[in-house]
């Protein structure tokens, strides 16, 4: 799962094998986008530990377009 907060904002969850699910965030500018988006990442984190998945590294970084965060998550 990756987050990319740059001009338009997504969180991209690939499962591999070619299958992908992308969410649309709110804007990466002011304090309820930021709230929102918040919120919108911890449904989708928990919805993968209720799945089975759970968390084995994350890293974030920053491109000219804004910061993306990687969260690596493996399921038994």
């Amino acid at each position: 799962m990756y987050e990319f907060a740059g001009g338009s904002s997504n969180l991209i969850i690939s499962y591999g094998r070619g299958k992908s699910e992308v969410i649309d965030m709110n804007g990466p500018i002011g304090k309820k986008d930021q709230q929102r988006n918040t919120d919108k990442v911890q449904e989708v984190l928990d919805r993968l530990y209720t799945e089975g998945y759970h968390l084995v590294t994350s890293a974030g970084g920053s491109t000219t377009t804004g910061p993306v965060v990687t969260f690596v998550f493996r399921r038994d």
